[in-house]
């Protein structure tokens, strides 16, 4: 019966929204004439004043299947740079299929394989490569240093590059959600994939082949193999103005063998290590001009920067929700966030596509268990549906979240005489798609990770801005 009471409460506040935005915000009572003695409901709309402050996350995620390389510049929002340590997969017992001819390597190369960038595409940029010389710490939070662990006194390979010089692998693309500028929102867009090829040492593979030979136990666990090869640094030292997503990190040793055990003919061959989720790969990044950004706004804003950690606290007043809503179910609650307008120049941050609500001490049990849904999960943009009152609307310039009364209701019942504290964290989703019988497409959420791409956009935070309307009812004699 509460169950109903709640759908009905809704419904009648989304009318009442939308045809009486001159009534009282101290009480109204909706159709209660309608309903029997005992039965009738009433509706109280009550508005509340939020605020909002721009905090930074001390334990940023770092943790991602995508290796960022990079270097941008923002007048906005400063600088971001990316690089990335990485370890490589090895199958148990690995050995190479082939013996190499006078069980010489030929050459190795370091593929990186991406999908996206951002930037400038005509600037030069410099890669650069060194080993490390020891296994970096399981933990996917802080700000690690990939230089406490490389051997920085040796490169193992440098390539100076511009994007306008990669061809586009035809054969090989993905889906991803990419930035329309015109349109200023989020859109599914097919592109295809580019290799970044670094040469590196042929001694790097020569080692690897002399070791299946000589202690073919440095291959027989993945944990024996990263003793042996704890992985590679990947970095840049020159150049700012563009950076890759890899989505693809590989290390191909080629050497040539005889074509048959009857045949003297040579032929090339490789074996390759690749990065997966069984190992580590963590991005490292170092940002400027935060503090700028954590200082409180005399325009009344809130920022968003990703990858730096920082983003909105809300504070709702829930205590004094609790007080005034004492004996009342909590029906319905709209939470916006509107932000400014992109900034004019070119290749200027974009809004994050996705702002994840989450209560600000849960948020980092949410990403240490790789939560999808825990039932207070407030996750809304242009992708997940064509309802204007839900999402991140280009028009309006809105991050919507359509109902946040029971996370509210969740705050009180635990904490009744405290505020709640929100964070507004940016995240990236990913998900399956299937069709229904008229071939129309339906994505469901497989992963939710916190947002590593460069983003930027300012919230309004001034008090008009801020007002949380929520909607309660009482049935009957108000007893719950």
């Amino acid at each position: 019966m509460r169950s109903n009471l709640r759908i009905l409460a809704a419904l009648l506040f989304v009318g009442w929204l939308s045809f009486c935005p001159a009534c009282s915000d101290d009480l109204t009572q909706v159709g209660s004439s309608t309903l029997p003695d005992g039965d009738r409901n009433t509706v109280y709309s009550d508005t509340f004043q939020m605020t909002a402050a721009t905090v930074r996350v001390d334990s940023l995620y770092l943790r991602s299947s995508d290796g960022m390389l990079g270097n941008l510049d923002d007048p906005a929002f400063g600088q971001i740079k990316y690089d990335y340590l990485c370890q490589f997969y090895c199958v148990q017992g690995f050995r190479f299929p082939h013996t190499p001819h006078n069980g010489r390597i030929d050459s190795v190369v370091l593929r990186l394989r991406f999908y996206n960038w951002t930037g400038d595409a005509r600037v030069s940029m410099r890669a650069r490569v060194y080993a490390l010389n020891r296994q970096p710490v399981r933990s996917p939070y802080g700000r690690l240093n990939p230089e406490d662990y490389a051997d920085m006194q040796t490169v193992l390979g440098t390539r100076v590059y511009r994007l306008t010089d990669f061809p586009s692998l035809r054969n090989d693309s993905t889906i991803r959600d990419l930035y329309n500028a015109s349109t200023r929102s989020y859109q599914p867009v097919s592109i295809h994939g580019r290799d970044l090829r670094i040469t590196l040492p042929k001694s790097l593979g020569q080692s690897f082949y002399d070791e299946t030979v000589a202690r073919p136990a440095s291959f027989a666990t993945q944990d024996a193999f990263n003793r042996f090869f704890p992985g590679l640094y990947i970095t840049t030292d020159y150049g700012i103005g563009s950076m890759i997503e890899v989505g693809e990190t590989r290390l191909l040793i080629y050497y040539s063998r005889p074509k048959s055990a009857k045949n003297d003919t040579l032929v090339r061959d490789s074996v390759t290590f690749r990065f997966t989720r069984e190992v580590i790969q963590y991005n490292h990044i170092r940002t400027s001009d935060d503090n700028s950004l954590l200082r409180p706004s005399a325009d009344s804003f809130a920022y968003v920067k990703t990858p730096s950690g920082i983003c909105p606290r809300i504070v709702i007043p829930a205590a004094e929700i609790a007080r005034k809503t004492q004996g009342r179910v909590l029906n319905a609650a709209s939470l916006s966030l509107r932000f400014m307008p992109q900034d004019a120049w070119n290749d200027a941050l974009v809004p994050p596509p996705f702002l994840l609500l989450l209560p600000e001490d849960s948020a980092r049990v949410f990403f240490d268990n790789r939560t999808i849904d825990n039932g207070l999960l407030y996750l809304r943009s242009t992708n997940e549906s064509n309802s204007p009152d839900i999402g991140f609307d280009a028009i309006t310039r809105n991050y919507r979240f359509a109902n946040i009364a029971p996370i509210i209701e969740a705050h009180i019942r635990r904490n009744p005489g405290t505020d709640l504290r929100l964070l507004a964290i940016p995240i990236d989703r990913r998900y399956s798609v299937t069709t229904d019988r008229n071939n129309q497409p339906t994505r469901h959420t497989t992963a939710i990770i916190p947002y590593l791409y460069p983003g930027g956009v300012r919230l309004r935070v001034d008090p008009a801005s801020m007002k949380l309307v929520l909607l309660s009812s009482q049935h009957g004699t108000g007893l719950r």
